[in-house]
């Protein structure tokens, strides 16, 4: 019988990784959270079903794959993971609120849709084929967000978009901080697509699309003037270029660390530089607006990281409940309402308690253990510079999730990278029934 990865079902999710970026409604008050998140259930689901159609060994096959010695242990730490957002769950304060979601509906529910998706990733295996059909679906997908921000940015967006953001460039994202945090964490598949470019000798042309792709990359993430992404784009960047360059002699590691520590120095000066006034002149009181929403934003994350931490003594253990931030969070009166900690670490910590927030990083220590060993097994510099993408991809993740909060685009690139690090490399062959 063919292979799990061939057919309708992975043609499904590879249109799923291209479309639910750009997906919104700009007739709402929330234009992207919820539409992605109802499409990501349904599409996830569905290629559940297809999946179970299509190949009658497929439960087996997963079955097999979630508990090879190779998946065990990643496998085991996504389990505890999902038996605390469970118990969280059950002893809610909000059981209904915590199951189906509040207003981005990033309830148990949804987690159960991750779930199946990291599941189908883990069960297609590991070959070169399935590796460049999703590096190529994400990075289609960031080429349309890419052009619409900066049609945004030249103010030729015809449509009216209500945000607070210090930039305009939403996109098909809802805000600039999702955007190029999105981005970020996309970014080392493109670095991974610009190295195999150069490294096998290919044309002109495809080097050059891969090197145009890293440029509108990085400029929308800089114009974006979120300096989470920006963070989380040096650190991707530069787990990626420490691992697949490891090999290399010590004086290039020199030259690499001196250029990423540049990029580091830019970035912290461009924290304090208004990008907008590329397309007006600087004038003191542009600056002095700009200066004033840095500032209003530092003060709102510390207000809200301080008032979350004043919340965990009572519900140390298990949390409050997935979804229920809203309702315990009681911001001041004079402050814009707010739904998120801005920071995956205290989300973890409000919603699932301790123990929820040791299975999450439990599922990061795991991953880099796997990571490392996958690399000390690998065949061939292409797969360590596969692994390298998607450990640069989950670091780029995790940075920026230090001050945003989380959306369904970013769970989508994240748990693909925990999925394809778990799984088998090479072609995974369902059982005839």
């Amino acid at each position: 019988m063919r292979a799990l990865r061939s057919g309708t079902a992975r043609r499904a999710l590879l249109w799923l990784v291209v479309v639910l970026p750009l997906l919104f409604n700009p007739y709402t008050n929330t234009p992207s959270e919820p539409i992605k998140v109802s499409v990501f259930r349904w599409a996830v689901f569905g290629i559940l079903v297809l999946t179970l159609l299509e190949r009658r060994g497929s439960l087996r096959l997963i079955g097999k794959s979630l508990f090879s010695p190779r998946a065990l242990t990643i496998e085991l730490a996504v389990a505890v993971y999902g038996v605390a957002l469970v118990l969280s769950t059950v002893f809610s304060l909000d059981r209904s609120l915590s199951f189906w979601g509040g207003s981005d509906k990033h309830g148990l529910l949804t987690w159960l849709a991750v779930w199946i998706l990291f599941g189908i990733i883990i069960s297609s295996g590991r070959d070169p084929a399935w590796i460049r059909a999703l590096v190529d679906a994400v990075l289609v997908s960031t080429v349309p967000v890419c052009l619409y921000a900066l049609a945004q940015f030249a103010g030729l967006d015809p449509l009216e978009w209500v945000t607070d953001s210090v930039s305009e460039m939403t996109s098909t994202l809802g805000r600039s901080n999702t955007v190029g945090a999105y981005i970020a964490a996309t970014a080392p598949f493109a670095l991974l697509r610009l190295r195999d470019s150069c490294k096998e000798g290919r044309s002109a042309l495809s080097s050059g699309r891969a090197l145009a792709l890293v440029a509108l990359q990085v400029s929308v993430v800089l114009l974006s003037q979120a300096r989470a992404a920006w963070l989380g784009l040096i650190a991707g960047t530069a787990v990626f270029a420490v691992v697949v360059g490891r090999p290399r002699p010590s004086r290039r590691r020199r030259w690499l660390a001196a250029g990423l520590s540049a990029g580091v120095l830019v970035a912290a000066l461009l924290s304090v530089v208004d990008l907008s006034s590329l397309r007006s002149s600087v004038s003191s009181d542009a600056l002095a607006s700009f200066g004033a929403k840095r500032l209003q934003t530092l003060e709102s994350r510390w207000m809200i990281w301080r008032e979350t931490l004043a919340l965990v003594p009572e519900n140390p253990l298990l949390g409050y409940g997935p979804e229920t931030f809203s309702t315990v969070f009681h911001a001041p009166e004079d402050s814009m309402p707010v739904n998120d900690p801005h920071n995956v670490l205290l989300e973890h910590l409000v919603a699932t308690g301790a123990i929820g927030l040791g299975a999450f990083c439990l599922l990061f220590a795991v991953f880099a253990r796997q990571v490392k060993q996958g690399l000390a097994e690998s065949r061939d510099d292409h797969d360590a510079a596969v692994l390298a993408a998607l450990a640069g991809s989950a670091t780029a993740y995790l940075v920026q999730a230090l001050f945003n909060p989380d959306t369904i685009v970013l769970h989508l690139i994240f748990w693909l990278d925990l999925g394809l690090v778990a799984s088998p490399t090479g072609t995974v062959s369902v059982p005839d029934a």
